[in-house]
């Protein structure tokens, strides 16, 4: 399935704004999105396409769509605060919420229970993956275990171990969330190992540009594990392994959508809130805040206990992130296919070398630089001792 309010060119348009315009770049995320993901500037787009995917859950009617973009495009203008963001959007869903159940927009405890009813009792917690896994998740569901890991990728840790303690890809026991941005990230950076990667120390700092892996710009991704490979004591020969190994399983998810699995709350007994009583008597005037107790996560980080079957899940297929980024003339839900030559990507050993001789360049200048100095010092202090 498809998220139903994508099929809209104005709310395709109001994410790719979200995506590339500079003046959304600077807003700040949530709290909750700081420590361990690694989102940058694209936050705007992550809060702004959960902000559809919500809508499509708890609303669902095309009628107040336009009004309800209209509104998100005025709250991510005025404000620059993640958290003030989403209490902004809550509060625009709790407005059509009254409208649509036709009561005052005061009567808090009818839009709050509808709103419970819909994301909560009959809600779901979500998986991020890649279309590439859906055949997996269609015959056997999702299993508690790690999906299996490539043994391209363990020969690369395995190489790694030899000189690290460090690993470039690892493989986490699966689990769910039902923070709708969380799984956003796993399905745009999904293969999972990525997502993983470029958690990792070597990989993610200030001076990378990680966008690359998110637009699956395999050359860039390419460079930048090379750059990381030569802060390491490893031979070429090891490099040339690593490098191969990651473009043969990569180019394989190249073409992947990212997708969002999702599984009704009841599955796991987290259809209800314990405090729902407490909320729904709250006479707090600030309907926003009311209601983000009951659509903020619980559970950014469930653990499956069980396997799940095929039957207890659905799946949404999501644009594509370049798909977003050029806008709507070319935006499809079909596949579009990425065409890359594999062996040009490929490397071999005078790539290497030559990459290892312009840094060694420098190093050998700056050494034959100081020498320089020293003889120029000695030679000083024997003129001054003569004179």
């Amino acid at each position: 399935m498809v998220v139903e309010s994508l099929k809209y060119n104005y709310v395709r348009e109001f994410l790719q704004k979200l995506l590339t315009q500079d003046r959304y770049k600077k807003i700040t995320p949530p709290e909750s999105l700081i420590e361990d993901y690694h989102i940058g500037d694209r936050i705007a787009f992550f809060l702004g396409l959960d902000a559809v995917i919500k809508y499509d859950q708890i609303i669902g009617e095309e009628k107040y769509l336009n009004t309800y973009v209209e509104q998100l495009e005025r709250i991510f203008k005025k404000l620059q605060n993640g958290e003030d963001i989403r209490i902004g959007i809550y509060q625009e869903l709790g407005k059509i919420v009254s409208k649509k159940l036709n009561v005052d927009i005061d009567n808090h405890n009818e839009i709050i229970r509808y709103i419970y009813n819909k994301y909560i009792v009959n809600g779901y917690f979500y998986f991020g993956c890649s279309s590439n896994y859906m055949n997996e998740i269609d015959c056997i569901g999702i299993r508690k275990a790690s999906f299996k890991f490539d043994d391209r990728l363990l020969e690369i840790n395995k190489t790694i171990n030899k000189i690290s303690n460090k690993t470039l890809f690892y493989n986490d026991r699966v689990t769910l969330t039902d923070d709708i941005t969380v799984s956003l990230y796993y399905a745009f950076l999904s293969p999972n190992y990525i997502s993983n990667l470029i958690g990792n120390s070597m990989i993610s700092n200030k001076k990378n540009d990680l966008e690359c892996f998110y637009r699956k710009d395999i050359a860039k991704i390419k460079e930048l594990l090379l750059k990381t490979l030569n802060y390491l004591t490893i031979n070429n020969m090891d490099k040339i392994t690593i490098i191969n190994n990651f473009i043969d399983v990569y180019m394989e998810n190249i073409n992947s959508k990212p997708c969002i699995a999702r599984i009704k709350r009841s599955c796991f007994n987290k259809d209800s809130l314990k405090d729902i009583e407490n909320i729904l008597i709250n006479r707090d005037d600030n309907l926003g805040e009311l209601i983000a107790l009951i659509l903020e996560s619980r559970y950014s980080s469930l653990n499956i206990v069980e396997d799940i079957m095929p039957e207890n899940i659905e799946t949404i297929i999501l644009p594509t992130y370049n798909e977003f980024l050029v806008g709507k003339n070319n935006f499809t839900l079909l596949p579009s296919e990425i065409k890359i030559d594999k062996e040009d990507l490929e490397i071999n050993n005078s790539i290497v070398s030559n990459n290892m001789k312009v840094n060694s360049y420098g190093s050998v200048s700056f050494a034959i630089i100081g020498i320089l100095l020293i003889i120029i010092g000695v030679l000083l202090s024997i003129l001054l001792k003569i004179s």
